[in-house]
């Protein structure tokens, strides 16, 4: 019993070995295979931290980029405005360098005209001087005959061209030279019916060389028709009274070409076959009678019309008000308010006013006005009254009142 009882436990140790050995490369194996599932968890978790680190210094790298990025850029803005700076600044000095030139340029020219202005006034002085101390040129008019063509240009050039270079001096020398042989002539007398068709074609001659020379304005002025009225027989001035009266009544003033057409219808009236019939009866016959009635009749029209326009002035004169100050000065250019004004104010109320800024007058404008030019200023030029002048740099404007 005892020998089996130990029979039977050796069996059961011997089996329990053998299958300990049986099964030993087994649990090596899962040990081994324990140790390496250690293992690569180990190696996966080093694997993550360095890949960690390594986006973090890059991350880092990048960051330290931008930043050295943004500074150069910085440093780049920073130039380009140094750059930016220092060309206005070179703007800027060839601007100054530009109007220095540009003054001294200016300097030099004012000194070269006013030089020149005053060697044209010694001249213009001389040459008044030399034309005081010589007898009055007589300019002579070119009738249409070739025989005296070259006596008229050879008058012309000596009289005209060689003392006149402006051509806009030279055309006023003309027209003066007509007008002074309209307004300045002889008295025309009744029965002289030759000097009044004589008078008629010079007129017309005038009024056709004047249009084509723009010069009408300067012909059509109250005051040089006044004179070629005066120059006229009394019965042919009193017609003309009532013409240029019933002319004025249509809300108009008698012109140059008005009186011209006048004198030449009475021309060819007086110079018909019955007109010379008259002439040659009242000077054989009874010119005495006949002057002595006629200039009766005329003293009395004209004593009738010049007291009636007397009355009608005086009531016209006394009723009238000045337009600026509404007192007694009922012309402008005596308003002493009006000259207290500065010029502006002057000429903002005459152009409101519509009134021509020649004769202070309206109902036309200062290059139609027949008045002569009514600026006293030396070398001014320009058609307007003393009180529209300005003494500034611009003074030569031609101020035109809008109707």
């Amino acid at each position: 019993m005892d020998s089996e009882a130990e029979s039977q436990k050796n069996f059961i140790e011997f089996h329990e070995r053998f299958n300990e050995w049986i099964h030993e490369p087994e649990k090596a194996k899962e040990e081994k295979d324990k140790n390496s599932c250690t293992t690569s968890v180990s190696q996966t978790s080093l694997s993550s931290q360095y890949r960690l680190k390594l986006a973090r210094a890059n991350r880092l790298k990048a960051e330290v980029q931008m930043k050295k990025m943004a500074e150069k850029q910085e440093l780049e803005r920073a130039r380009r405005e140094i750059e930016m700076k220092e060309q206005m600044l070179e703007r800027k000095s060839q601007l100054e360098e530009a109007k220095l030139e540009e003054s001294v340029w200016q300097e030099e020219e004012e000194t070269k005209s006013n030089s020149s202005i005053d060697i044209a006034f010694q001249r213009l002085a001389s040459a008044l001087q030399e034309g005081f101390n010589l007898p009055k040129p007589e300019l002579l008019t070119f009738d249409g005959k070739p025989t005296d063509y070259c006596k008229f240009i050879k008058n012309f050039e000596t009289n005209v061209e060689n003392r006149v270079t402006d051509d806009q001096l030279r055309l006023h020398m003309i027209v003066r030279s007509y007008i002074e042989n309209l307004v300045y002539g002889a008295p025309i007398k009744s029965s002289d019916f030759e000097s009044l068709s004589k008078l008629a074609l010079e007129m017309q001659k005038c009024e056709i060389t004047l249009s084509q020379l723009g010069y009408v304005s300067d012909i059509d002025n109250t005051d040089n028709l006044r004179k070629i009225v005066k120059r006229l027989p009394m019965h042919l001035r009193v017609k003309w009274v009532d013409i240029a009266h019933s002319i004025t009544e249509t809300g108009k003033e008698p012109r140059f070409s008005d009186l011209a057409n006048f004198i030449d219808k009475k021309s060819l009236l007086a110079s018909s076959m019955f007109g010379l019939d008259l002439v040659k009866e009242n000077s054989n016959t009874c010119r005495k009678d006949i002057d002595k009635h006629t200039d009766m009749n005329t003293r009395e029209k004209v004593s009738t019309f010049a007291s009636n326009n007397m009355y009608v002035n005086k009531a016209t004169t006394q009723d009238r008000k000045c337009i600026y100050c509404n007192g007694a000065c009922n012309n402008l250019e005596l308003c002493v308010k009006l000259k207290s004004i500065n010029l502006n104010d002057r000429v903002n109320f005459v152009r409101t006013a519509k009134l021509c800024f020649n004769c202070l007058k309206g109902k036309h404008f200062s290059r139609d006005c027949r008045k002569a030019k009514m600026c006293t200023e030396e070398n001014c030029n320009s058609k307007h009254h003393i009180l529209m002048h300005s003494w500034g740099k611009n003074s030569n404007t031609d101020h035109t009142a809008t109707k």
